[in-house]
């Protein structure tokens, strides 16, 4: 066997495996629930169910859906399940599930979403099922190479090496794909998953599967949940139930070097995974295109006559009184981010407004054709999993926007025709759903509606006498139509109880109109008060959603899905025209999970037992100490080596690092400590590291000369330090804000190396008036010592939401100011003072950027003690001696092209960027003050930067590129101008 053609693609496999390693390393603060929390534990031999008080409910039905699934549903995915912790996390409002490695948990966002993604199941269950098959996943994926890595190096490398096995497709695929066939609900049955590559089929613009797997910026490709989940049924209908257990079986134990699910699907079916997205491309075009062929569709017209440039979503679209008024709706881009925006009847659009943040499984609009409201979070300022979501409204006779609730749990705002009243859905941490009326006048809750059963409500809209609201209901695995009575609280059921998700109804007249998912394409149906006939009201080609009516009655409009994205579609209201729908009758088109469903032997909901699991207090404290990972850190000529321990609530971490640097032959010892549960974040370190830094000597020559003499000074510095930082989440409206303070104090032990004389450093001669005056002033290296220092920081942010194509976040704005200082009396002295701030701003098209950076040093180069140098230089150059320089660049950058290219299955390039830039320095070298003038210099460079996007070995998201700095003003002798490769991001 040649070894160098054995060893090298193992190399290359275990720098890709590290390198996601680091790339999933959290970087999440810490500290994210108040302390006035009191959780809660169900600790069972296959569990660990974590949660507030108030949610014994929901813990008891997490931990008997576990234990079912213990001990059932494996024969798909393999028999060794690993116990789990899963924490129940109620203080946002953000919808919302993971599981990760480091520590092993997983965390369940309690708040449903208004619009269920997942279905008609109960929100809890389905997070259980779908979580829970990622724990299995990963469970089942400790065999051979990712064994190893997980037994020696712990929980992140077991992530990475089972990360870099398995797709992120088959991840989320293989668990839609669960979540489908253990319930009546889950993505695999429902059109508004569908539609997506049905729009991409019958438009016959099917992409190769590197352009599936990696995503666009430029066309719009479904994500890795719709890949992966028709990948994986699709292997499933025509391989069998263990198709999978034994594709993850061998690709973990890395049965083929690269690739290894790709190599193990071929030896299993034949294919590789090109060649099955192929075959399963295949299969839907001639399912789906043989189900178009018999539609008849709905004529209508289209609202949003303006030419799209890019992908482009009109949603949410509501009247605005008569018709000439025209309409409002949401607006978003692959280049625009969230507008609210106003169509006259004309197509001319105008911006009204841009909302704050909110999901798009929460997204509502209301207006009563003068006012507008709707729901957006904000958040607490300090703990990170607490957020609310408020109601704000815009007034279009004023042009003025207001805020009516805060730190509120308020969803789908709905105003009344009057303008005086909001109905909303108000869901409370210990998920308790009721129907609220609110003052449109200052918020206040006008009327709290019982709801005995706790049945989820979402969605409500007011009926046109102001009394009445319409919502949809949801328990167990059905929903309904439901209407209530404000007056009396009474509520009813319109229409029957059915298992087909029905989202977003709005009543006008006699009709309440919603989008159905009866047909298997969601369409907009009607009921009629007081009867149960169900009408259907469209037949449209991929999905109707949102519908609207006229103030007179006599249109409707909605959000209808293409490939482009969601247009406005309008169509006359004629009740004689539409089809008496009856959904126990037709079938559904959507029947590609159904072979799934019987290998699995359908809903296990009503199975899940109810078993009473002892509840006991948890104790924060149990687990604080959780070492979990060894974090490699293979960069040559730097290698080293991190244990990390982090307990399950993301209040104490530490670090024990260890590093070589081979070209210095030395080591770098470090140990970080971090505690947050408490209002100030507190972090405790050590470090032993190598310095270096330039110092200079002057020696006197004679009466009029003196030689300065600069020095690379080197010297091990042990460094002990305590410190206080307050996060601060100010986010508001659009803008992420973020406030960092922090205080470090630390003392610092230095043991100089005596090795700073440089031979390839000449002293430099130079003639002064009075050299006695040196005499006064003390210049040169550091001696052995022990002092103290401060270290004082400020970092703001101010961040606007970006579209996925523009080149920087349109306005944003970033200062980071610090202050550090020895301390005392000293023979040890040093202080340095730098600030930074960074301005963008929009260039000349949409995507462009123009982006300012500023900056400012101030360190006294007789200082004897350096701190680490973190100044950014005019790109081109490296640092510069002085005791003071400022900085100011320019930057303008767009994206070039978005080519969606692959090369090999290495590489896939999303997008090629540019940034043009001119840097200005100037700074001052002020060791003559005493003697002369003192020395000002210029820098400047200007250049070009290259960047690219791409995805890397279907596994790494990297934006890497090239930069080229000409010199404009360049003072020292025998520096060219400079070409860089540059590594900017590595992400999954």
């Amino acid at each position: 066997m040649n070894m160098n053609k054995s060893i090298f693609p193992k190399i290359i496999l275990f720098l890709i495996c590290f390198s996601t390693l680091k790339a999933q390393v959290p970087s999440n603060p810490l500290g994210l629930n108040p302390l006035r929390l009191k959780w809660q534990q169900i600790n069972t031999d296959k569990v660990q169910v974590i949660f507030p008080q108030g949610l014994e409910q929901q813990g008891q039905r997490v931990a008997n859906t576990v234990h079912y699934l213990w001990n059932n549903q494996n024969q798909s995915i393999g028999d060794k399940p690993q116990k789990v912790s899963i924490l129940l996390q109620n203080q946002t409002t953000i919808p919302n599930g993971f599981v990760t490695v480091g520590p092993f948990r997983s965390e369940f966002y309690t708040t449903p979403p208004q619009f269920n993604f997942n279905g008609t199941a109960d929100w809890i269950d389905m997070l259980a099922i779908h979580e829970y098959r990622h724990v299995l996943q990963f469970s089942n994926s400790r065999k051979g190479i990712t064994w190893l890595a997980k037994n020696t190096l712990g929980s992140w490398a077991w992530g990475g090496v089972a990360g870099t096995a398995l797709p992120r497709w088959f991840f989320e695929g293989d668990a839609v794909v669960t979540e489908t066939a253990l319930s009546q609900a889950g993505r695999g049955r429902l059109p508004e998953f569908d539609m997506e590559y049905r729009s991409l089929i019958l438009d016959n613009k099917t992409y190769n599967y590197e352009k599936a797997s990696a995503g666009s910026l430029r066309d719009f490709v479904p994500n890795h949940y719709n890949l992966g989940y028709y990948m994986t049924a699709y292997a499933r209908n025509h391989f069998g139930q263990e198709i999978w257990k034994n594709v993850l079986n061998d690709a973990v134990k890395y049965k083929g070097l690269f690739y290894p699910l790709s190599h193990s699907l071929n030896r299993r079916t034949g294919l590789r995974t090109p060649e099955m997205y192929r075959a399963m491309i295949k299969e839907l075009d001639s399912t789906w295109k043989a189900q178009e062929n018999k539609l008849t569709l709905t004529p209508f017209k289209k609202i949003n006559t303006k030419p799209k440039k890019t992908i482009t979503n009109y949603s949410l679209p509501q009247y605005l009184g008569a018709e000439a008024d025209g309409i409002v709706a949401e607006k978003q881009g692959f280049d625009q981010i969230r507008t609210i925006c106003k169509i006259n009847p004309q197509g001319e659009e105008k911006m009204l407004f841009t909302p704050g943040n909110y999901s798009t499984r929460n997204a509502s609009l209301s207006t009563n054709g003068a006012l507008i409201c709707w729901a957006e979070w904000t958040y607490h300022p300090r703990w990170g999993n607490r957020n609310y979501s408020i109601i704000k409204i815009y007034d279009l006779r004023s042009d003025t926007k207001r805020k009516l609730t805060s730190e509120s749990r308020y969803f789908s705002p709905a105003l009344n025709r009057a303008g005086t009243q909001i109905a909303a859905i108000e869901v409370t941490e210990d998920l308790k759903y009721s129907l609220v009326i609110l003052s449109v006048f200052d918020g206040t809750v006008v009327q709290k509606i019982e709801n005995p059963e706790n049945i989820f409500l979402s969605m409500p809209r007011w009926l046109d006498d102001d009394q009445r609201v319409v919502m949809v209901a949801q328990q167990g695995e059905s929903n309904w139509i439901q209407l209530t009575d404000t007056q009396n609280g009474q509520s009813q059921q319109l229409g029957e109880k059915t298992t087909f998700q029905l989202t977003a109804p709005f009543a006008h007249g006699a009709y309440i109109y919603f989008s159905g998912a009866y047909t298997g394409i969601n369409n907009i149906f009607a009921v009629k008060l007081g009867e149960s006939t169900l009408y259907q009201v469209t037949s449209v080609r991929l999905g109707a959603f949102q519908p609207s009516v006229s103030q007179d009655g006599s249109k409707l409009v909605y959000s209808d899905f293409t490939r482009m994205g969601f247009d406005l579609a309008e169509i006359e209201i004629k009740p004689e025209t539409w089809k008496i729908y009856n959904p126990n009758q037709e079938k559904s088109s959507i029947t590609y999970f159904e072979k799934i469903a019987a290998q699995e032997g359908g809903s296990i909901i009503s199975k899940i037992p109810n078993e009473k699991l002892e509840v006991r207090k948890f104790k924060k404290w149990s687990g604080i100490i959780n070492p979990h990972s060894l974090l490699p850190t293979l960069f040559p000529p730097t290698y080293g080596l991190r244990l990390l321990s982090d307990n399950k609530f993301s209040t104490f971490s530490t670090q024990l690092g260890i590093t070589y640097n081979a070209n210095e032959s030395e080591f770098t010892y470090s140990a970080d400590l971090t505690y947050a549960e408490l209002f100030p974040v507190i972090n405790i370190g050590y470090s032993r590291s190598n310095r270096e830094r330039t110092f200079g000597i002057f020696d006197q020559a004679s009466d009029t000369t003196v030689f300065l003499t600069l020095f690379n000074e080197e010297w091990v510095e042990n460094d002990v330090y305590i410190g206080l930082e307050l996060p601060f989440n100010l986010g508001r409206n659009s803008f992420f804000n973020r406030l960092r303070l922090n205080a470090d104090f630390h003392v610092l032990n230095i043991e100089t190396a005596n090795r700073y004389r440089d031979p390839s450093i000449e002293p430099s001669l130079f003639r002064v008036n009075n050299p006695g005056s040196f005499q006064s002033s003390f210049y040169g290296p550091p001696v052995s010592d022990v002092f103290s220092a401060i270290d004082l920081r400020l970092r703001y942010g101010s961040q606007q939401a970006a579209a996925i194509q523009n080149y920087n976040p349109r306005f944003a704005h970033f200062w980071d100011i610090r202050y550090r200082k020895t301390l005392g009396n000293h023979a040890v002295e040093g202080d340095v003072f730098l600030a930074r701030l960074d301005i963008f701003l929009p260039g000349i098209a949409r995507n462009h950027s123009t982006q300012i950076n500023l900056a400012y040093q101030a360190e006294e180069f007789k200082d004897n003690y350096k701190f680490r140098n973190l100044f950014f230089y005019p790109r081109g150059f490296g640092s510069v001696i002085s005791d003071d320089i400022f900085k100011v660049g320019f930057n303008y950058g767009f994206p070039l092209i978005f080519p969606d290219i692959p090369v090999a299955s290495f590489l896939f390039i999303k997008s090629i960027k540019a940034n043009l830039f001119l840097d200005y320095a100037n700074y001052t070298e002020d060791v003559f003050n005493d003697a002369g003038t003192p020395a000002k210099v210029n820098l400047s460079s200007a250049g070009l930067e290259l960047t690219f996007d791409v995805r890397a070995f279907r596994l790494l998201e990297v934006e890497l590129g090239a930069r080229y700095s000409y010199k404009l003003k360049n003072p020292f002798r025998g520096e060219d101008n400079k070409f860089e490769f540059l590594l900017l991001r590595i992400g999954i």
